[in-house]
């Protein structure tokens, strides 16, 4: 009895996985959208983030998704905190529909679930700009955005090109991964482009009030200050250099120096920051950005913000990859998809990608847009 049951065993096994792989290449391509809906970087990022991403699927859903199958978002939010995005990823791979995570919004979240991706073998397309996430172990993980170390690269010869030889750097982080990840590799890079470090400073998620550290940036002579800030974290250390006369100071840093929020808080006090983004919003020289701001607004009633950018660029990517599976007859699955990913040249709104098996670092450091903020506008920064 025994020795008939496991032919019988094995060949239901096999049925069942055959019509599991059919019903999934017949229902809908699940995404799963992971980014903070609350928390202190739900309105900078988490949220614009999301709905780039939700404008662009339902744009694919629009030309008819991918070969008759359309898209479906399964969101959750990180709350900006790395315990609810793992709970978040270990529920969403359980479900083999599940092809692509959009998300999360921190590096510290992102480096917690990196075992979690890369034991289900699902790719993750994410904002987190910590240097740490792709300095290994990042076949699955996809950086869509400039990283801190190229964004780095960017600042130090924008410093150097604008202000000359021998300038002095300080630098203000967040005390988590990311922060302190991008501190240490602009401290250590800034001696090649002939600029002293002098000082680092850090700051917690709700502060608002950066005197203290800004006066020992003053103390220290800085004439530079790289500053990883975004919201109320920009508007509290832009004040403290006014207050502190502090107008010398070339301020630089990534994208959300200027971001929706803080421009909303600081306003007219950040004219002249110098950063990296995703898109300089106001270019006109690119004629991608009417098209996305019009259809965006159209759908959300709100202006656009570059965490809307990175968003839908992240759809669109899991989409083109898709849409080459599709032409080549090949299955949707998690593992075509990242051979797809790794794999991809991708035109962005802003900026191309190229990622490769040993690149997965967002835009190469010649493709990083440099933008300056001036009065409600963030234009091209020219040196």
């Amino acid at each position: 009895m025994q020795k008939n049951w496991w032919p019988a065993a094995i060949a239901s096994l096999a049925f069942s996985a055959l019509a599991g792989t059919a019903s999934a290449q017949e229902g809908p391509i699940k995404i799963g959208i992971v980014q903070a809906q609350t928390g202190a970087l739900a309105d900078s990022f988490g949220i614009p983030t999301a709905e780039g991403a939700m404008l662009a699927l339902e744009q694919l859903n629009a030309q008819g998704g991918i070969a008759g199958r359309k898209f479906e978002a399964v969101s959750r939010d990180d709350r900006t905190s790395i315990q609810p995005t793992v709970i978040a990823f270990q529920e969403l791979v359980r479900d083999p529909d599940l092809l692509a995570i959009i998300g999360p919004s921190t590096t510290g979240a992102a480096m917690a679930v990196r075992q979690i991706t890369d034991a289900n073998k699902i790719p993750e397309l994410s904002i987190a700009y910590g240097t740490a996430l792709t300095a290994s172990d990042f076949a699955y993980y996809y950086r869509v955005g400039p990283s801190l170390e190229t964004g780095n690269q960017a600042l130090l010869t924008a410093v150097q090109k604008h202000r000359g030889p021998n300038q002095k750097l300080a630098t203000l982080a967040l005390a988590d991964a990311g922060g302190t990840d991008g501190a240490r590799d602009a401290t250590g890079r800034a001696p090649s482009y002939g600029i002293t470090a002098v000082d680092s400073e850090q700051y917690k998620y709700g502060d608002t009030d950066f005197t203290a550290q800004l006066t020992r940036i003053k103390s220290n002579g800085a004439t530079a200050l790289l500053s990883l800030t975004q919201g109320i974290a920009t508007n509290g250390m832009i004040r403290a250099v006014k207050q502190l006369g502090m107008d010398d100071l070339m301020i630089v840093g990534p994208n959300g120096l200027a971001d929706a929020q803080s421009q909303a808080l600081a306003g007219s006090l950040i004219n002249g920051v110098v950063f990296w983004d995703y898109a300089c919003l106001d270019d006109a020289s690119n004629k991608n950005l009417p098209v996305l701001k019009a259809a965006y607004e159209a759908r959300f009633k709100k202006p656009l913000s570059n965490g809307v950018i990175n968003g839908y660029d992240m759809m669109r990517m899991v989409g083109a990859s898709l849409q080459a599976l599709a032409a080549e007859k090949k299955p949707l699955t998690r593992e075509n998809l990242n051979d797809k990913l790794t794999h991809l040249t991708f035109d962005g709104i802003a900026t191309r990608y190229v990622f490769t098996p040993e690149w997965h670092n967002g835009p190469h450091l010649e493709q990083i847009p440099l933008c300056t903020y001036k009065d409600g506008a963030r234009i091209p920064w020219a040196p």
